[in-house]
């Protein structure tokens, strides 16, 4: 048996940025940061494009981090807006405010342009109260003076006007007093994870307000999900998507899109990664900069093939760099963020299989989490090999004659290094499969309720039908246990969730209660697991979202985490349902 005292040997990736460009995404940044200083173009929108992990906050970094002396850099996040009652204040607001800091940090706040500042924020900060007051936050409209005491500042010009008409002209005139200011970069980030009314206030914001001469605004985001959020604002038109497209256009003058990972930078990717805390710092920084020369000659491998006096481990990281990069290049459409995240996943298995005493090489790991990661349900065959003991005869003829099989997924993974005939693999199989067990909750339910359980999972409609109509017949009680087994088995075996799902809804129905039970056993659900099917079932459970549900779809929402056909399904259906009472009415 393993040591299951003795630390972990191995290494895990944080999800924020890398201090260092592992990607080659600097030229991007650069390219950013030239057209951010063009004459030409001022003041100038960027937007930045990528899905989900596509390494978008990694050239955020790159670009705050090269701007130059002479540039104020502004960072925001609009998504923390998204239950604010006027989203476009408070970021107007936030960037009056990192304004002033910084021009106080270069000593350049004058009391000229400190009154200014204040002159403009007493304008949004009436805009705000209007917005409260129109919203019945506030029960009436409140006078200047009022609303001078309530934010304890003058509000308006020295005409006593406190309203956003001149609002950008002011601003420009107070831009135009700063010589030693060359630009005002602001970094929008996270833009995608914002609700429609977020996504358009901010984007009226840029448009309506700060748009002068000095500023530059670079919004990382994913458009396709921007233009999503947009289009509600266009009504139900089969032009509306086509029609936010535009709307994005006309504000974003240059779109720059993040390039996926190709296999050669996934391999040396992995690479960087695996062999990081295995090197010192000028190791590290000359294998970096090899790929970089290698990525600027057009070459088709960009990880070195020998580093100078590496070790072992070092050698078959490399090595298992290689092996990786065949398939999760495809598996992952070279997304870093997904590399990142079967690396540790990989990483936690070798170290829980370790401390029990299974003894299975690297490589041969690694393509197992390959299989159980990317091809789930292949997986599920696989493990149907050991438990029907026929895993040796099985693997050894997917081996030699692929052809024999059906499964495209099998024969895929088949064909990647290492060759697993004659090995001892069903050791750690069995170990996977103890992670796929039937959680506490299922467990304990009782041998009836076991079966609905097991027929709501079933592939075949007329089963799960019959597992819904039985489970709506119980008591409370044991619909109340019913539900919290499903949620937690969700949880355990994500690739359930669709068929799950669709026979929680049928459970829970119209009683809150019951989708407080299932929201909160669903809180342990990785965002980054979540399907549509699952969304989609809860979202229409007895024809409207259930309270519980909407704060669930919210938090996972706001997740960095979430695919994007997943967060396109909640943003749908919670469009859906502002706009039910429209459909009423008309």
């Amino acid at each position: 048996m393993g040591d299951a005292t003795r630390p972990s040997v191995y290494p895990l990736w944080s999800d924020t940025p890398a201090a260092r460009d592992l990607l080659g995404y600097t030229d991007i940044a650069v390219a950013v940061i030239d057209a951010i200083r063009r004459e030409g173009l001022d003041p100038v929108a960027i937007g930045v494009f990528g899905s989900w992990g596509s390494g978008k906050s990694t050239i955020l970094e790159l670009v705050a981090a090269k701007l130059p002396k002479d540039t104020i850099t502004v960072r925001v996040r609009p998504w923390e807006y998204d239950k604010a009652d006027d989203p476009k204040a408070l970021l107007i607001t936030e960037v009056l405010d990192q304004l002033e800091r910084a021009l106080s940090k270069r000593d350049k706040l004058t009391d000229a342009a400190k009154k200014t500042l204040r002159d403009l924020a007493g304008r949004v900060n009436w805009t705000r109260a209007l917005t409260l007051a129109a919203k019945g936050v506030m029960l009436q409209v409140p006078s200047i003076s009022d609303l001078a005491r309530v934010f304890n500042e003058k509000p308006g010009d020295a005409g006593g006007s406190p309203s956003m008409s001149a609002f950008r002209a002011q601003f420009e005139e107070l831009l135009d007093t700063l010589p030693d200011i060359e630009r005002v970069a602001v970094l929008v980030d996270d833009l995608d994870r914002c609700l429609p009314p977020a996504v358009l206030a901010t984007l009226e914001a840029v448009k309506l307000f700060l748009s002068v001469p000095k500023m530059a605004f670079v919004i990382f985001a994913d458009d396709d999900l921007v233009t999503l959020a947009l289009a509600p604002t266009y009504g139900g038109s089969t032009e509306a998507r086509r029609l936010a497209r535009l709307y994005l256009e006309k504000i974003v003058q240059i779109p720059v899109r993040v390039p996926a990972l190709g296999p050669a930078d996934t391999e040396a990717y992995l690479g960087v990664l695996l062999i990081e805390p295995l090197v010192d710092e000028r190791t590290l920084a000359a294998v970096i900069q090899a790929c970089a020369t290698a990525r600027g000659a057009g070459k088709e491998t960009l990880l070195p093939t020998v580093i100078s006096d590496a070790t072992e481990e070092v050698k078959s990281r490399l090595v298992l760099a290689r092996a990786l990069a065949r398939v999760l290049a495809r598996t992952t459409s070279g997304n870093p963020r997904r590399l990142k995240r079967f690396l540790n996943a990989y990483w936690i298995r070798a170290d829980v299989a370790r401390r029990r005493g299974i003894t299975l090489k690297p490589d041969a790991l690694a393509k197992f989490m390959v299989l159980e990661e990317t091809m789930p349900a292949s997986f599920r065959t696989v493990l149907g090999w050991l438990d029907e003991g026929t895993l040796a005869t099985n693997i050894k003829s997917l081996e030699r004659d692929p052809s024999k099989t059906a499964d495209a997924d099998l024969v895929a993974w088949s064909e990647l290094a290492p060759k697993l005939e004659g090995a001892d693999v069903a050791p750690y199989l069995r170990l996977a499969a103890s992670f796929r067990a039937a959680p506490p909750a299922a467990a304990a339910l009782r041998a009836d309720l076991q079966v609905i359980l097991e027929e709501g999972r079933s592939g075949t409609l007329g089963t799960r039908r019959r597992a819904q109509t039985a489970a709506k017949g119980l008591g409370q009680d044991d619909r109340r246990a019913l539900t919290a087994a499903i949620a937690e088995s969700i949880c355990a075996a994500p690739d359930d969730q669709g068929y799950l799902g669709e026979t929680l809804a049928a459970i829970v129905g119209a009683d809150d209660s019951l989708a407080q039970v299932a929201a909160d056993g669903l809180e342990a659900l990785p965002a980054s697991r979540v399907e549509p099917a699952i969304v989609v079932h809860l979202g229409a459970a007895s024809g409207a979202i259930r309270a519980p549900f909407r704060a669930l779809f919210e938090k996972w929402f706001k997740s960095g985490d979430l695919p994007d056909k997943a967060r396109v399904a909640i943003r749908q259906s919670l469009e859906a349902e502002t706009q039910q009472p429209q459909r009423r009415r008309n």
